[in-house]
């Protein structure tokens, strides 16, 4: 009895730690079906890991409810593989196909060998001006010799270093990377960079103050998780580009994760910071809820006209065939009646002979 009570603690533990990633999971399902990255919201990735990055650090020097860490793991989790999805379906990032590569490589070796054979021909034609084509690669090469000479000379003293700064520039805006390895490097560059304010405010203002400081920034940062498609839904009028059940994850789980807060008895910035996210998140799914019922009665107006003209057309078509079928039949009564009468005169002719 013992073990099943346990299994069945598990499993609803379990279930609290993904409830706040079920919405980013039929995002990840939904991205891998279209193969497009245009489910995928940066700033809302950016936010999940800001927040739940400095919960995980809260939770080094502020031990809080495992079910909570867990559910930092699992948004942080959540979020990587958005990201990792985001760069290898984007235009930028996608692996070609071991066909296209196939394709690319039988299309390059048969340009090489037609190329190969019109080299030849014309080697046999311009056999006779092949000094002057010698003469002129040579005063080429001079003048780009003497070009990267004068490039050389045009080049600042201070290139290395403004070489290095657009690195750094390149790295810091994190939207701007090309690869998953530059966005790692990226994020790894801005931890660094919030866990030394860290532990500066830690030495001058106390470990205690510092952490219930950090704890504060980071459940206000994850009211805000929400505000990026907040902003799309409200303000924007974007209902295509996100996922229902992300909208209405965002409203049942900050229900859930308040009520798992006080009963946990959190620190009181986890709660204040999941009613605000609350506040936020009712407008953005009554909003969205008027939008979709909006989109839907339109489509239905839309396709009335069609039905309209569909039921017209068939009851038109049932009254032509009904049209059809009565002079059919009369025309088989005429036919009858017709032969009947040939078959009548045929025996009186008979019956004289």
């Amino acid at each position: 009895m013992r073990i099943l009570q346990t299994i069945v603690m598990l499993i609803f533990d379990l279930c609290i730690i993904i409830s706040p990633t079920v919405g980013y999971i039929d995002t990840i399902r939904i991205m891998i079906q279209t193969r497009k990255p245009d489910y995928y919201n940066p700033n809302t990735i950016l936010l999940i890991l800001f927040a739940q990055g400095n919960k995980v650090l809260f939770y080094i020097h502020h031990p809080y409810a495992t079910l909570i860490f867990g559910q930092a793991i699992s948004l942080l989790l959540a979020a990587t593989i958005l990201t990792i999805l985001k760069y290898v379906f984007s235009k930028n990032g996608k692996p070609a196909d071991n066909s296209d590569q196939d394709n690319i490589i039988n299309n390059s070796e048969n340009n090489l060998s037609i190329q190969n054979m019109k080299d030849e021909e014309k080697f046999h034609d311009n056999i006779d001006h092949q000094n002057e084509e010698e003469d002129s690669i040579e005063i080429t090469l001079e003048e780009s010799n003497n070009d990267i000479q004068n490039i050389s000379q045009n080049i600042p003293p201070n290139e290395a270093f403004r070489q290095t700064s657009n690195i750094f520039k390149y790295f810091f805006h994190i939207k701007q990377t090309k690869t998953f390895f530059h966005f790692f490097i990226s994020i790894f560059l801005y931890g660094v960079i919030d866990f030394t304010v860290f532990k500066i405010l830690c030495f001058l203002m106390g470990e205690k103050v510092a952490v219930d400081v950090l704890g504060l920034i980071a459940n206000l940062v994850e009211s805000t998780t929400s505000f990026p498609t907040f902003v799309r839904v409200v303000i924007n009028h974007d209902i295509l580009t996100v996922s229902q059940l992300l909208v209405f994850q965002y409203f049942f789980g900050d229900i859930l994760k308040i009520f798992v807060f006080i009963i946990n008895e959190t620190p009181w910035s986890f709660v204040f910071g999941g009613c605000c996210q609350l506040m936020v998140d009712t407008v953005m799914v009554i909003v969205y809820t008027k939008m979709k019922c909006e989109l839907s009665h339109q489509e239905e107006n839309n396709a009335s006209p069609f039905v309209d003209n569909t039921q017209s057309n068939l009851n038109e078509a049932n009254l032509n065939d009904s049209t059809a079928n009565d002079e059919y039949i009369e025309n088989l009564s005429e036919y009858d009646e017709k032969a009947k009468e040939i078959e009548l005169e045929e025996e009186g002719e008979q019956v004289q002979n």
